[in-house]
Formats: C-alpha cells, sequence, structure tokens
C-alpha cells in the first residue's frame, strides 16, 4: 500500500474565511509588535491639550433639507428596504465569487429606482384646449396725436409721423382717336356774266354734297355776257381732310352767296391729294389715368419702404398715408400723336407710426364694458382695421375692432384634475368640464408608449393654454 496520503478538499477555515461565527466576536485585537506603550512626558505637562474640532465640524456640515419632490423616492426607499432587507442579510458570509451577483442585483435595483424617478418627475407636456369663441365686432373713432400721449379713456395714441420721398416712371398706351390726312387741291374756272369784279381770297364754292373749297388767293372775273360771259382761273382748296373731296373733272360749284346765273365755277381737271387716316393720340383721360396709376404704385412703395424702417412693435397707418407731389414731366402733350405715354413722378410721402401696445390699450378699455358675463377678452384675440374719417383730418380715424371672447374657464383647476391622467381620459374630462370645449391638442416630450405615456406629474411640468376653435 502507498504511503501518501488521500487529497482533502481544503476547508473554508483554511483560507482564512470563518463560517457561522460572528467576526466581532472572534478578531481580537492585538497590539502593533513594534509598538510601546510609554508613561506620559512630564517635561510637556504645560503644553495645552489639542482641542477636537470634531464634533463641532459635525455640528456646522448642513443637514439635507427633504423637500415635497423627493418624498417620493424616500417612500420607494423605505418600501424596497423593508421588502429586501431579509435578503440581503442572506448573503452573509456568501463566497467571494457571488459578489459580482450582487453587484448586479444592486445595479439593477438602482436602475430600476432611476427610470421609475425619471418616469415621474422629468416629462412635459403643452396642453392646448381649443373652445368655441363669442365674436363681437364693434367700431370707434380715435385720433393719432403725434405731440401728445397715449390715452385709452379719450380714445387717444400716441403716433409718431414718418417721411420719405419715392420715385418713379411708368409707361402706358393712349386711348386719344384723331384723323388726320390732307386735303384735297385742284384748279376751277369761274364764269361772269355782268360787270367784272373781285373775290377775296378764301372765298367758299360749294360742291355736291356740300363738299367746300376756298380760293387759295383773290381773283379778279373780267366783264361778260350770258352768250360771252368773263372767265379766270383759281387755285382751291378743300375745307377738309379725306379722299372724298378729290372730285372728277367737269363738276359744278355755286360761288359764295351768288346765284349760278351771275358766278359759276368747273374744273377742267380732277381734284386730287385728299386722304385721312385715324391715329393714337394723347387725350386728357390718359394723363389723367397714368397719373393715378404710378401715384399708387409709389404709395405701395413707400409703404414698404416705411414699414421696413419701423420695429416689430410698432405698426403703419396706411390709411395716414399723404401724398404730395415733388416733381411731374409727361414726354408728351394733349393732342399729340403718339401711341404710348411716359411720366416721371417723384412723390413725398407721410403716414403715422404707432405702437401695437397702444392700439391694443385703447380697444381693450372700449371693449371691457361690451365683454359678456362669462366670457374673457385676449390682446392675441384682437384684430383692428382703421380707415379715415372725413379725409383723416385732425388725425381722425375710425377703427373697427374684431375680438374672439372665451369662455372664462379656471385653467389652474384643469391642471391640477388632468394631472397624470391619459390623453384621452384628459379629454373626456375637458369635454364635460369646459364650456364650449371644440377639441385638444397635446404636446408631449418626450412621447412614452402604451401605460407610460400618461401627462405630467408634477405640477410645474404640465401648461394647459386656451385658444380660439380652429
Amino acid at each position: 500500500m502507498s504511503s501518501e496520503k488521500p487529497d482533502v478538499a481544503p476547508s473554508a477555515e483554511s483560507f482564512g474565511f470563518t463560517i457561522n461565527k460572528d467576526l466581532s466576536q472572534t478578531i481580537e485585537q492585538a497590539p502593533l509588535e513594534d509598538e510601546q506603550i510609554s508613561e506620559p512626558d512630564d517635561s510637556h505637562s504645560n503644553v495645552e491639550p489639542v482641542h477636537n474640532f470634531t464634533e463641532e465640524i459635525r455640528k456646522d456640515i448642513p443637514r439635507p433639507v427633504k423637500t415635497k419632490r423627493f418624498n417620493f423616492l424616500g417612500g420607494v426607499f423605505k418600501n424596497l428596504s423593508a421588502k429586501f432587507g431579509n435578503f440581503f442579510k442572506n448573503f452573509k458570509g456568501l463566497s467571494f465569487g457571488k459578489i459580482p451577483l450582487i453587484a448586479g442585483l444592486v445595479v439593477l435595483l438602482l436602475v430600476i429606482i432611476g427610470g421609475v424617478a425619471a418616469w415621474w418627475f422629468l416629462p412635459t407636456a403643452t396642453v392646448t384646449v381649443y373652445v368655441s369663441p363669442k365674436t363681437l365686432n364693434e367700431s370707434f373713432e380715435a385720433k393719432f396725436d403725434a405731440s401728445g400721449e397715449t390715452k385709452p379713456q379719450e380714445k387717444i395714441i400716441k403716433a409718431n409721423l414718418e417721411k420719405t420721398t419715392i420715385e418713379g416712371s411708368k409707361t402706358a398706351s393712349t386711348t386719344g382717336i384723331k384723323t388726320v390726312g390732307d386735303k384735297a387741291k385742284g384748279q376751277v374756272t369761274i364764269y361772269r356774266a355782268g360787270t367784272s369784279m373781285s373775290l377775296p381770297s378764301g372765298t367758299i364754292i360749294k360742291g355736291p354734297d356740300s363738299l367746300s373749297f376756298s380760293l387759295d388767293e383773290a381773283v379778279t372775273i373780267a366783264s361778260g355776257s350770258a352768250g360771252s360771259p368773263g372767265s379766270t382761273k383759281a387755285n382751291v382748296s378743300a375745307a377738309s381732310i379725306g379722299a372724298s373731296y378729290n372730285l372728277s373733272s367737269g363738276t359744278s360749284f355755286s360761288v359764295g352767296s351768288y346765284s349760278l346765273g351771275d358766278l359759276e365755277a368747273k374744273n377742267e381737271s380732277a381734284f386730287s391729294g385728299g386722304s385721312s387716316r385715324e391715329v393714337n393720340v394723347v387725350s386728357d383721360d390718359d394723363m389723367e389715368k397714368l397719373e393715378k396709376d404710378l401715384t399708387d404704385e409709389l404709395k405701395d412703395k413707400a409703404i414698404k419702404e416705411l414699414s421696413e424702417k419701423i420695429s416689430d412693435d410698432e405698426v403703419l397707418i396706411d390709411a395716414s398715408l399723404v401724398s404730395g407731389t415733388e416733381s411731374k414731366k409727361f414726354n408728351s402733350k394733349i393732342g399729340d400723336e403718339a401711341s404710348t405715354l411716359k411720366l416721371d413722378l417723384s412723390v413725398n410721402e407721410e403716414a403715422f407710426v404707432v405702437k401695437k401696445s397702444d392700439i391694443e390699450d385703447v380697444s381693450m378699455e372700449f371693449l371691457k364694458e361690451k365683454t359678456p358675463p362669462g366670457f374673457i377678452l385676449k390682446r392675441e384675440n384682437i384684430k383692428t382695421n382703421i380707415e379715415t374719417v372725413g379725409g383723416g383730418e385732425e388725425g381722425k380715424y375710425r377703427v373697427s375692432v374684431t375680438a374672439n371672447l372665451l369662455p372664462d374657464v379656471d385653467i389652474v383647476d384643469i391642471t391640477k384634475k388632468i394631472l397624470g391622467r391619459y390623453p384621452e381620459v384628459a379629454k373626456q374630462y375637458m369635454s364635460k368640464n369646459v364650456a364650449g370645449f371644440t377639441g385638444v391638442e397635446f404636446d408631449q416630450k418626450p412621447t412614452l408608449p402604451g401605460r407610460l405615456g400618461t401627462l405630467p406629474r408634477v405640477y410645474g411640468h404640465l401648461e394647459v393654454l386656451l385658444a380660439a376653435q380652429k
């Protein structure tokens, strides 16, 4: 038989572990090897003892203040300590290999607690409640005062006068119609039965269809008889333009107020040169319309330019815009033949600028007594339109006000009632308890799935807004 001893598994005690014993009772306090206990040295008996500040320092350390927000976490820790206290006791004396398991469980527990705390405290939400408004339409006269202050009760609004100069050109087609052309010309022979006589230049002779001509120069007709009349030739021109005056040869004409027995004229050759056509010319209406159109364009340009100069809390009163002509020049006169007309115009523009808050103050003061019970008036629900009164004389204007009045709803009470509720549950509550309720929108951050998607449970993290129906 072999003399070797059988292998025996080493015990826990051989590695220094103690099983089923209280370590506080087994470990003995031994002095250090080179430690010597010496008697007090009388040579230092006059040295004052070192003052112990430990207790005082501990007293000065501020104690953590408990807040209501973390009372919930305190309750969670207390319950978990009660439930898992015995669980941790069972781990006394466990081997080193089980420590990672314990650490993992602790980390998992902390993650769970952190997740619950985050779900409880971190979410935020904005709830917009839409209600059916009551529309109020009113108007009042207000005065813009560039030298005074805003007085809501007197409906006086402080205003600043802004000025600018705008230049521009515009071309438009002419609409005037005019007939132009040439007069027919020719020569006639005037016959006289009687004593000689003279006819001045411009004497009218008339042909068929009352077509009139005139003598280009004075003439003298020799005497003659009915059988042998005196005659003379004379150049004539038509009284008006047109081809109708191009008469054929052999046409008879009467001379002035004389009878054909005393004086008669005939043309041996046909008249020619008469013509006519219609052309576009500048009319008075063309000038007026072009000036008005260009002035309106420059007004719009001025409003845009003045609006860019003011701040966001100011508004330009378009109705107060006043134009003054600086210079004006047309490229043609009335009656000139032209297919287009051009105008160069320079105008001075000025308008009132007022603060939005001042208009709102006056409107709120005016509507205060007109708001029925059970409704509230908000600035953001007011719209105004300003028009001149009598051409804006003395700075007076008519302000038309449209206001959407909202039901008087207790926002604080609604906020408290829907804390921690599911959106659908909150919607059902508001549909029954909010006057004029028409709908609601929920804006939750973050958006959590399923049963986790409740509204915030912290009052300060939930904002409820009241708005007019879209």
